[in-house]
């Protein structure tokens, strides 16, 4: 039986429609869920958010599976609109899965989200002031987090991490969170695992980082550069391959209540000065504290260096350092000092109260000699040690130095905080 060509023609123009109708919706679909670009404000409109945009109903990106984009999963950018960016799960899309950048100041909250697999950052945010960023899951990209030029901003409770520890042999190197150019930051209660370098702050300024557990990296468990008046609290390295905490040309910075724990050096300061380091365990690591390359004018009270197979600390090439109340036991074993000072002019003891270190291999009323070429003493040693079991002084905190915030920055603050 054959079929008119007339027939042929109008099943194929209903196949054709039929394919139109269904592939339409599909691409549709495909472009509004698997990648969100907004470069201005009118471009929230061109998606079916909740929400209208303002302090009080801020439009709502949630439940998003974008994979596989070829494009950068959410990115926004140059808007003056309130956001929300909650309960996405992004992974493998063209360098980030979340990009924030030049927004207006306190516009946008980013929580519950997971990324992944990116080549860049999980979160990237630059230029972008007074964000809230929490409970976010960033593991196997190549910088999880990322803040950039970015003040006033609040990060919280974020796991960042590789599934597979980072080793000598990588390429390339990963960051859990970097902070770059960028003051009166909060970083807290974040955990960071098992990649080239923890926590890398640059140029930051009057920011807090406490609560933080950093464990496995490779390389450097918490670092800042040129960064100043920094309160870091309340926080633990462990098991880094080479520093826990380590300061290069940072000044005025004050350390509490953290541990370092089974690292190569416990805290290492390089042309760094000024700074407080009180109330921390330093614990089984090569070597406790190093001080080297001009490092001057720094106080170390009140810590506990126990077990670190060399110096509990090292003082190379630096000055006027003041070490004192700090517990040093079963330091440096078989050496005849457990602190080593080939530096000039530092005090190893307190010069108002007259008291000094605890060692608790000396028993003894004697000044405690301190290796190295300084001859340093310590002329008043303790004959009980420090118990770390005393609330640090948080009015020797820097807090007091901060910025002096304008009249607009108050305002801003203040639409943060309703927001």
């Amino acid at each position: 039986m054959k079929i008119k060509s007339e027939t042929i023609k109008e099943i194929a123009a209903v196949l054709v429609i039929l394919i139109i109708g269904v592939s339409i919706p599909i691409i549709i679909t495909y472009e509004k869920e698997y990648n969100i670009e907004i470069k201005k404000d009118k471009d929230f409109e061109k998606y079916n958010f909740s929400g209208e945009g303002s302090v009080s109903n801020p439009y709502v990106i949630e439940n998003l599976s974008i994979i596989s984009s070829k494009k950068r999963g959410i990115s926004i950018s140059n808007t003056s609109k309130f956001f929300i960016i909650r309960n996405c799960t992004l992974g493998y899309n063209l360098f980030n899965g979340i990009n924030i950048q030049y927004i207006k100041n306190g516009t946008a909250k980013i929580y519950d989200n997971v990324c992944f697999g990116h080549s860049a950052e999980g979160i990237n945010i630059v230029s972008s002031d007074s964000l809230k960023i929490y409970n976010n899951t960033c593991f196997d990209n190549k910088i999880e987090l990322s803040i950039e030029n970015s003040n006033h901003c609040y990060v919280e409770n974020n796991h960042l991490y590789r599934n597979r520890k980072v080793t000598g042999q990588e390429k390339i190197v990963y960051s859990g969170l970097i902070l770059r150019n960028s003051f009166l930051v909060t970083i807290n209660n974040n955990k960071i695992e098992k990649t080239t370098r923890g926590m890398y702050i640059v140029n930051g300024f009057n920011c807090t980082i406490s609560n933080n557990f950093v464990n496995q990296v490779y390389s450097l468990g918490i670092n800042f550069i040129s960064s100043s008046y920094c309160n870091l609290t309340s926080t633990t390295c462990i098991s880094s391959t080479y520093d826990g905490l380590s300061f290069h040309h940072s000044n005025y910075n004050y350390v509490a209540n953290c541990s370092s724990i089974g690292n190569n050096y416990g805290f290492y300061l390089s042309e760094c000065s000024e700074n407080i380091l009180s109330f921390n365990k330093i614990e089984k690591n090569r070597e406790g504290l190093h001080i080297t390359s001009n490092s001057h004018n720094n106080t170390i009270s009140y810590n506990e260096f126990l077990n670190n197979t060399n110096e509990g600390v090292n003082i190379d090439g630096s000055g006027f350092n003041i070490v004192h109340h700090n517990t040093f036991s079963f330091n440096n074993l078989g050496e005849t000092s457990q602190a080593r000072d080939t530096g000039w002019n530092s005090t190893w003891y307190d010069i108002i109260s007259l008291e000094g270190n605890f060692w608790n291999e000396w028993n003894s009323s004697d000044p405690y000699v301190i290796l190295g070429s300084a001859n340093s003493t310590d002329l008043y040693p303790l004959n009980d040690p420090i118990s770390l079991i005393v609330f640090y002084d948080s009015s020797k905190t820097f807090q007091s130095m901060k910025l002096i915030i304008t009249t607009l920055e108050s305002k801003i603050v203040q639409e943060y905080i309703k927001f």
